[in-house]
């Protein structure tokens, strides 16, 4: 299921201009992922308000022009890519399917079909109805905790190489052993201490002390 998350992001249907508009250089992250079964039987793979799933928490996407997008996946990988507006309802990206059900300046809801099995190898096809949030680019600690702890950012996720993030005066950031994390920026306020005992990979600069 989670190769699929990532991809069902992929083509929008929208009741306006303006709307298309509003999803353009924004960051969106994963809210919640919940499935429906042919049953109506309703399963929550993740919630924003769990830590049972850290994973989604790293997927972020963002359509940077009129014909691209970047992000990461739920491995923190950095994926990208091109789009295409067929019209003023309707965008397409790679090859899979979702409808949007709702969606505002800061809210998108859509639903992608997926198929699972029952007894006997039975197929059966249910939704998947994923919700996602636009967060800042701008990301400050919250606590001294571990880097993939999302109560610890003002985001409430994990930073992603899109991110610029700050480590907050008196605040302690631990990496631990055999992770790796990214980020675009990285600036410590003074009294910041950012423990890397794995990997840290920043794409653009880091400041310490300012």
């Amino acid at each position: 299921m989670k190769a699929a998350i990532f991809l069902c992001i992929c083509v929008y249907t929208f009741n306006g201009y303006s709307q298309y508009n509003d999803i353009k250089n924004k960051i969106w992250r994963v809210n919640s992922i919940i499935t429906i079964s042919e049953s109506n039987d309703t399963t929550h793979l993740f919630q924003k308000d769990s830590l049972n799933n850290l994973d989604q928490y790293k997927i972020s996407l963002r359509f940077t022009t009129d014909s691209t997008y970047e992000g990461s996946n739920f491995l923190n990988q950095q994926i990208n890519g091109t789009w295409t507006k067929i019209n003023q309802d309707t965008i397409v990206i790679e090859n899979d399917t979702s409808k949007i059900v709702n969606i505002s300046g800061q809210n998108v809801l859509l639903i992608h079909p997926y198929d699972y099995y029952e007894l006997n190898n039975v197929v059966k096809q249910g939704i998947v109805v994923t919700s996602l949030i636009v967060t800042e680019t701008q990301i400050e600690s919250l606590k001294s905790s571990v880097w993939q702890d999302p109560t610890g950012w003002s985001c409430q996720c994990i930073p992603s190489y899109m991110d610029n993030v700050t480590i907050k005066s008196g605040h302690k950031i631990t990496l631990p052993s055999e992770s790796a994390e990214y980020c675009n920026r990285l600036l410590l306020e003074p009294g910041a201490n950012c423990e890397v005992l794995s990997k840290l990979l920043i794409s653009n600069t880091i400041n310490v002390g300012q």
